[in-house]
């Protein structure tokens, strides 16, 4: 697997692009992220990745999770709930009624029309609980603590 490299803002721990090496010593940027005044709240996704192309905004619950993405011409492509310890469930597709493949039986339980785990987010999406960014250690980047 090629590294990826990211760019921060300056003001904070915020990333603001990712680009990654080609391994012929050139480098493809793959996405930017475009955050409110805060320099911390993810607003929008610009995405570089072939058949992943275009620009996606984020959802927010009243919790500040990541609820899902839109693309630019406001249709939900992405939506994302979450246990109460920030473990994720992501929807990228339609919802038919049927039990997908990790389909416990049970009606209410999120996994019978949602992928689990955030691993990743099709079109590689990396905010999530609180806002957070998920990080390729598996853990969500919490500043202030």
């Amino acid at each position: 697997m090629d590294a990826v490299r990211y760019v921060y803002d300056g003001l904070s721990y915020a990333v603001i692009q990712e680009w990654q090496d080609d391994g012929q010593g050139g480098q493809t940027l793959l996405r930017e992220f475009i955050h409110a005044e805060d320099h911390i709240t993810p607003v929008a996704m610009i995405s570089y990745v072939p058949g992943r192309t275009g620009t996606y905004y984020y959802l927010r619950d009243e919790r500040s999770n990541i609820a899902g993405l839109v693309d630019e011409s406001g249709t939900l492509v992405e939506s994302y709930v979450y246990d109460p310890y920030g473990v994720v469930y992501v929807w990228n597709g339609d919802i038919d009624g049927e039990p997908d493949r990790l389909s416990t039986d049970d009606p209410y339980d999120p996994a019978d029309e949602w992928e689990f785990p955030l691993t990743p987010s099709f079109l590689g999406n990396p905010y999530g609980f609180t806002g957070h960014r998920f990080s390729a250690a598996g853990l969500y980047e919490t500043p202030f603590r």
